[in-house]
């Protein structure tokens, strides 16, 4: 019987999926690699065109229309070889191994779920082809390892009866990244937070088309790439939130742009940020696997809420300028 599994492969452009002429059943060369996945979706919507008249009360007809794929994959944010493959797809092909920075093109995979419960039992396999990672969802919490999100999009789906699986993936030189030896620093100032979530998302056009196809004949952003994220605080956390809330850290009655005068051009209006830094450690803490950075995080605001005698909770958001591509970045150690 076949294995449960999700595995992906980098495809080059030059023999990309999109703008094929003939359509092709044949499976994707390459190598395939085996990601290790908490949990795997994958959706198909031939999107239907129906009849609509004055004179019916139900569509007289209905065809298919623009066939379209997308999905998700959760998976723990480590450093093996499918895992890079996926923020290639979003972020761009490196210019310098294993550093990842938003580049303005995205990288084409493969991508390939085995079903081993289907077909009786005997399993089946889907290749889909012209697929890029559309967004991705960075977290790391206080008792958990680090996990991404990811949304992908992609141009078709090809069937086989004949399932596939891989070699057997050693993930012990990969292990999970823990919250216990990760650092969160904001300005180079370690922040006291219980959880950090960053969201990638890249804006593809999920309906570039032309006629005289069904398909996806493309993927190019539409949109600006969002980059941005949220901290969960410490209940004694409060210089962050003065900062958001006055504009400073100052002891005393502070209030924003205090002894200034409106109206008259001379506001100063300062927000709170600097470099946001993550770096992520084995879990023996000798080793550093991952390293995250924005080189400039500016809080956008902050909300707090507390019910009776509990804690106070506490988040501030952000959002990442981006001067130049290398200014966020995720490096893998080599």
């Amino acid at each position: 019987m076949a294995d449960r599994e999700v595995a992906v492969t980098l495809v080059a452009p030059a023999s990309t999926d999109y703008g094929v002429n003939t359509i092709s059943a044949s499976a994707p060369g390459g190598t395939f690699t085996k990601l290790r996945s908490g949990q795997v979706s994958d959706v198909v919507a031939r999107n239907p065109i129906q009849e609509e008249a004055m004179d019916i009360t139900a569509p007289a007809s209905i065809v298919a229309g623009a066939y379209g794929v997308t999905g998700t994959i959760e998976c723990p944010l480590r450093k093996d070889t499918a895992t890079k493959a996926l923020f290639q797809s979003l972020m761009g092909e490196p210019a310098t191994a294993d550093n990842y920075t938003l580049t303005q093109t995205p990288y084409e995979l493969a991508l390939r779920i085995t079903d081993e419960q289907a077909n009786d039992g005997d399993g089946t396999t889907v290749y889909y082809l012209g697929v890029g990672m559309s967004s991705c969802e960075l977290s790391l919490n206080v008792g958990e390892y680090a996990k991404c999100k990811w949304s992908w999009i992609g141009r078709r789906g090809v069937t086989t009866d004949t399932p596939v699986n891989d070699s057997t993936t050693t993930f012990d030189a990969h292990p999970m990244l823990v919250f216990y030896n990760a650092t969160l620093t904001l300005a180079s100032t370690p922040v006291k937070a219980k959880g950090v979530t960053l969201t990638i998302d890249r804006k593809f056009d999920q309906d570039y088309r032309y006629i005289g196809s069904q398909f996806l004949q493309g993927l190019y952003m539409n949109g600006m790439t969002t980059l941005g994220g949220s901290l969960t605080l410490g209940a004694s956390e409060w210089d962050m939130l003065q900062q958001i809330i006055a504009g400073n850290t100052d002891t005393g009655l502070q209030a924003l742009d205090a002894t200034k005068t409106e109206f008259a051009g001379t506001l100063l209006n300062p927000t709170a940020g600097g470099e946001l830094k993550l770096t992520l450690r084995t879990p023996s803490g000798a080793t550093t696997q991952v390293t995250i950075t924005a080189t400039n995080a500016i809080i956008t605001d902050m909300n707090r809420s507390v019910q009776n005698r509990n804690m106070w909770e506490k988040t501030v958001n952000f959002q990442c300028a981006l001067p130049t591509a290398a200014a966020f970045s995720v490096v893998f150690a080599s």
